[in-house]
């Protein structure tokens, strides 16, 4: 469901998630924040929440596995409307998702972008 994918980039770690697969293979909300529960309850269709979900589960278990952060950490919003971590920390991330698929890149610093 997560599968690594190549980077030109040493300091930067990449996965392509198939947001339906992980979504039905994995039973995660309790890894989300308050937050993005809330979010998730805005969606109009069922289809879109489920990946939301999946996408924010996926990427908060990537960054336990990278940079042990705990499941439920609230993200706060920087530059943009870009989430980071709150913590100082060398851990970055971001992720794009669109329909069925994110791509999630996880690295040192503050300005990755996927």
């Amino acid at each position: 469901m997560c599968t690594p994918v190549a980077s030109p980039f040493a300091e930067l770690r990449l996965w392509l998630v198939d947001l339906d697969a992980f979504a039905e293979a994995e039973a995660g909300d309790d890894w989300l924040s308050a937050s993005e529960h809330a979010r998730a309850r805005k969606f109009v269709f069922w289809r879109h929440a489920q990946r939301y979900r999946a996408a924010h589960v996926a990427l908060r278990r990537l960054l336990w596995q990278e940079c042990s952060l705990p499941p439920r950490t609230e993200f706060e919003i920087g530059l943009h409307g870009k989430p980071r971590l709150r913590s100082p920390t060398t851990c970055g991330f971001n992720m794009a998702h669109s329909d069925a698929c994110a791509l999630i890149g996880i690295g040192e610093g503050d300005g990755i972008g996927v």
